[in-house]
């Protein structure tokens, strides 16, 4: 079988924002198509690259959160990416883009010099020969749960 750039647009929409002193009920919808599963396959290698998220709170709070998430602001915190390559940096940086149409496709992760050429086993890292599979393999958005900022 062959990958298909065919383009399906699902709606989404997501529940409450939850913070110390209330909960605030919100509503929000999107539509997406394949561009969300770089999205997440791009939140995966983040931390499969260092150990943690790319969006995180250090207070611990969900509004700064969805912020950052909603932003797309993370960095490679040293000491944590000292040791990972900048071809790989790069790839997460294309895949973590906030716009759809700014974001990576899949074609173009594959395409990726990091992928590519193999570029991770010399890290002994094998995110990138996981990923190839992962994009094969999956070819369409399945049904399940989501998280979308």
């Amino acid at each position: 079988s062959k990958f298909s750039p065919q383009i399906n647009l699902y709606l989404f929409v997501v529940g409450t924002l939850k913070n110390k002193n209330k909960s605030e009920s919100f509503s929000f919808s999107s539509r997406y198509g394949l561009k969300v599963d770089v999205w997440a396959a791009g939140v995966i290698t983040y931390i499969l690259l260092c150990g943690f998220p790319p969006f995180v709170s250090p207070s611990n709070n969900q509004e700064e959160l969805f912020d950052k998430i909603l932003s797309g602001h993370f960095e490679f915190i040293s000491p944590f990416w000292d040791e990972v390559s900048s071809s790989a940096k790069d790839l997460i940086e294309h895949m973590l883009q906030v716009d759809p149409e700014m974001r990576f496709s899949a074609a173009e992760v594959l395409d990726h010099p990091w992928v590519a050429n193999d570029t991770a086993k010399d890290n002994k890292l094998h995110v990138a020969k996981e990923l190839n599979q992962y994009f094969t393999r999956n070819k369409k958005p399945k049904d399940g749960l989501a998280v979308i900022a």
